[in-house]
């Protein structure tokens, strides 16, 4: 089905992977990071055996139809938990607190080279390094009450949901930004009206509608107004 790899330290799961050309569905797995990065560029802190740390190559797709939720969709079906875990708009796995307030989880990013998507995923799962404002407060699946056993089967397990395309189950994940929901972002603000069929959000704003797509916004936060 594919070729995993794991490795004890590497820069970025998601270069190296790109380093080995694959023809076939490949995956990477690493106990550590030096250089991960998350989208745009971001950095992402990936201690040695603290989380997942993987990337997926896909090749010869002829359909570029890839939605960054609905792997995350993926990810989220595979983790045993209680309703806990959703996904913030458009690529974080985030869990919500007894406060009602929201931490990260996990990032996701997805990148094309040619007919080849590579997928790049980190997930917090034993603990999780400190964040800055305006970021999300980062947690861990353990520090919100879901331990898991084996990091590698956790990896290998999304790996195989995506590559035989497994049914997804949405009924126990929630979605961030809801409708009717206050948000800013950039130096704009607006209510949601919807999220797309295609995964971009579409935003109400004094001037009018707006759709935000991931590849032009670095991110979208809640708003008093």
């Amino acid at each position: 089905m594919f070729t995993p790899y794991f490795l004890e330290q590497v820069d970025s799961t998601q270069d190296f992977i790109k380093t080995l050309d694959p023809k076939t569905p490949t995956v990477v797995m690493a106990d550590s990071q030096t250089a991960g990065r998350g989208r745009q560029g971001r950095v992402w802190i990936s201690p040695m055996n603290q989380g997942l740390w993987m990337s997926i190559a896909h090749p010869n797709l002829k359909n570029k139809d890839f939605k960054l939720t609905e792997f995350m969709t993926r990810v989220i079906n595979i983790i045993p938990h209680q309703g806990q875990l959703g996904i913030k708009w458009p690529n974080d796995l985030v869990a919500r607190r007894s406060d009602g307030s929201l931490c990260k989880i996990g990032g996701l990013i997805g990148e094309w080279v040619g007919d080849t998507l590579f997928i790049g995923l980190g997930v917090n799962v034993h603990s999780s390094p400190p964040t800055t404002l305006p970021a999300l407060p980062s947690s861990s699946l353990k520090e919100v009450g879901i331990p898991l056993k084996s990091i590698r089967d956790f990896g290998l397990a999304i790996a195989t949901h995506y590559f035989e395309q497994r049914p997804l189950d949405h009924h126990s994940i929630w979605k961030w930004p809801q409708p009717g929901m206050a948000i800013s972002w950039e130096n704009q603000t607006g209510i949601v009206d919807q999220w797309l069929p295609d995964q971009r959000l579409q935003v109400l704003t004094p001037l009018g509608p707006v759709i935000l797509s991931s590849t032009d916004i670095h991110g979208v936060r809640h708003s008093a107004n």
